[in-house]
């Protein structure tokens, strides 16, 4: 995807060696990956999932999942099978820099951040503190800094933003400006998430 120009200026920091190939550790057979590969497959076929909200669950019953009398969903092993022979093999993942985005499937394997922790270790007064929104921006330039660090998923919550909304919106905002590496959040809200599309819009330049 081509960037339109930006208006956020950030420092470029260097890109790490390609992430090590992964796959090599073997401890199961091949017999037994089959043996969890069929249970997968049963469990889905036999209890399924509770507690899909209905859009949801009216999209997989079109798709072939059945709703039994008690509300689960229960698939079958060639609707499960039907949506793993669909799904990409590769998956890329782009950075608000062209050179900072990632491909996943490659075998290759990527370090990333991740969690929601609500609190921080405060090194000068040895003791641990609410976490912030200023923290959550400064381990973000943490790692954009990283050359081994690939990927940030917001690794704190920020406790000093109280209002739902404006936590979302502040929270994509600070890994945004934090990092030009992929980044991941989570949201409250569909609106909350469709204004925060809007505010990448503006900071890429194009929707």
């Amino acid at each position: 995807m081509r960037r339109g120009s930006s208006r956020l200026s950030r420092r470029t920091y260097p890109v790490g060696p390609r992430g090590a190939i992964g796959g090599r550790f073997a401890p199961l057979s091949e017999t037994e990956l089959d043996r969890i590969y069929l249970a997968g497959l049963e469990i889905l076929q036999t209890i399924g999932m509770s507690g899909a909200p209905d859009p949801l669950a009216r999209m997989l019953e079109a798709r072939g999942a059945t709703r039994r009398s008690d509300g689960r969903l229960v698939f079958s092993r060639h609707m499960v099978e039907d949506a793993l022979a669909r799904a990409p093999d590769r998956v890329d993942l782009p950075g608000f820099a062209d050179d900072r985005g990632l491909t996943l499937g490659t075998g290759e394997v990527h370090l990333g951040t991740g969690g929601a922790a609500v609190q921080v270790h405060d090194a000068g007064a040895c003791m641990y503190r609410d976490a912030t929104l200023q923290d959550l921006f400064d381990l973000m330039h943490i790692v954009d800094a990283s050359a081994n660090i690939r990927y940030g998923v917001r690794p704190v919550i920020a406790r000093d933003v109280e209002d739902p909304r404006a936590l979302d919106l502040n929270t994509a905002f600070a890994c945004l400006k934090g990092t030009a590496k992929p980044i991941g959040v989570s949201f409250q809200s569909p609106g909350n998430l469709r204004d925060t599309v809007r505010m990448f819009d503006m900071a890429l330049g194009a929707e």
